[in-house]
């Protein structure tokens, strides 16, 4: 279960372009709107205590986001997004606000596309130059 949901995190941020700097919004819109949906098969790995630091697992989730984070640093340089947060703030932010846009999308709070657009519009807030 775990390399699955590892693969399929790979393969969903795979698909996002991360290329173009000047609009980080719509990057990130892109990326939890490839995220969200993979809730039900990798909210698991974040539910069960260690498991998401354990070493292979933790190795695998770094090389995962690491994109991610080589887009946001260069958002950072060209001043698209706040140079004040470190970027591996940037990322776990994110990946823990999706995290729970999964957990009320479970719990029956919010439905899927409205929890994408609160996580990605909080983080956005927060992130923005």
């Amino acid at each position: 279960l775990t390399i699955d949901a590892l693969a399929r995190l790979d393969d969903a941020l795979a698909a996002v372009n991360l290329s173009n700097f000047d609009q980080p919004d719509l990057a990130v819109r892109n990326v939890v709107d490839a995220l969200m949906p993979l809730g039900i098969r990798t909210a698991f790995l974040m539910r069960e205590g260690p498991l998401h630091t354990t070493e292979p697992v933790a190795s695998r989730l770094t090389r995962t986001f690491t994109p991610l984070g080589s887009y946001f640093a260069a958002c950072q340089e060209l001043g698209t997004l706040r140079r004040d947060l470190p970027v591996t703030w940037l990322v776990e932010t994110l990946v823990y606000l999706v995290y729970a846009g999964w957990d009320q999308v479970e719990l029956g709070e919010l439905g899927l596309v409205q929890a994408g657009r609160m996580v990605t519009d909080m983080w956005l807030a927060g992130a923005q130059a």
